[in-house]
């Protein structure tokens, strides 16, 4: 569960965005961080409001898509805050393909096959026919 719902979230950086306050009202009104407020405000203006909503699906990213977002995280003099603004993904997710990248390069960044490996090798077609 998140800390903070995708409904608080939006009725803040709408609020900000519609000029009923200001980051610093805004973290006392609510009692959190400006910073947090201000990661919001910026994805709210680079993907639009929908993309604060909580994602309840597990999502999967193309090698391409980690390359890109780990290349202009590095070429760019701009924060893993912005950079995940723009891109639509946790900063963590940044920090974690920058440091995977950086120490083994681009492989690294390739899917990992999950799960325990199969005991039994899986019967093939003629196998199963002659049954």
């Amino acid at each position: 569960m998140t800390k903070y719902s995708s409904e608080l979230k939006v009725q803040i950086a709408s609020d900000y965005l519609y000029g009923r306050d200001s980051y610093n009202g805004l973290s006392q009104k609510y009692n959190i961080a400006a910073s947090i407020i201000r990661t919001w405000v910026k994805a709210a203006e680079l993907n639009g409001l929908e993309s604060l909503k909580v994602k309840r699906t597990k999502r999967e990213y193309s090698v391409d898509f980690k390359l890109d977002v780990v290349s202009y995280y590095l070429k760019s003099d701009v924060g893993r805050n912005l950079v995940a603004a723009k891109f639509n993904i946790s900063p963590s997710q940044v920090y974690s393909w920058t440091k995977k990248f950086q120490r083994g390069g681009p492989n690294v960044l390739l899917p990992i096959k999950k799960g325990r490996p199969a005991k039994m090798p899986k019967k093939t077609e003629k196998a199963k026919c002659n049954k």
